[in-house]
């Protein structure tokens, strides 16, 4: 079963306009499945506002970067560590663990091309789940703010228009 993503970032993935059809919703925190296998658009206020969609971390990570351009990379990388008991000297033992690199591609700038944005460089993820939500919730955090300065600038441009137009 995909992982579906937590409270918190279904919650970031609302306010960024996360608006697709889910198998899943959180009502009060909690997760439910939709009834019958149907899929639903939780955060349309559709069924009820009360109601916050759960997609998949997949889903959730395509939405992403095709709505607004961040590519979330989780890479696995391995240790080794040596087995003091019971094995021989020099046997090594791998142990996996996982990273996360968000990319801001840039397509209206060719000339730059991406961001690259390494999280937290020294966690090291023991599941690949939690790195890739990390990333997720990185990348929304990144495009709410954006929505955010964008929303202060048109305001700034409306209330600079209103001036202008009163005073001639």
């Amino acid at each position: 079963m995909e992982a579906i993503v937590s409270f918190k970032v279904a919650k970031m993935a609302r306010l960024a306009g996360f608006d697709e059809p889910v198998n899943g919703k959180y009502v009060k925190g909690v997760y439910e499945r939709n009834k019958l296998g149907y899929s639903y658009n939780h955060n349309g206020g559709e069924i009820s506002p009360n109601y916050i969609s759960a997609p998949t971390q997949a889903h959730l990570a395509q939405w992403i970067r095709k709505h607004h351009d961040w590519f979330i990379d989780v890479r696995a990388n391995k240790r080794a560590f040596r087995q003091e008991e019971n094995e021989e000297m020099g046997v090594r033992k791998w142990e996996l663990y996982y990273f996360v690199t968000v990319f801001e591609m840039h397509k209206n700038q060719p000339d730059i091309g991406y961001t690259r944005t390494t999280l937290n460089s020294n966690v090291e993820y023991i599941e690949f789940e939690h790195a890739e939500e990390a990333g997720i919730l990185f990348a929304l955090n990144e495009v709410r703010a954006r929505q955010i300065h964008e929303e202060k600038l048109k305001e700034e441009n409306e209330k600079a228009s209103k001036n202008s137009k009163g005073k001639e």
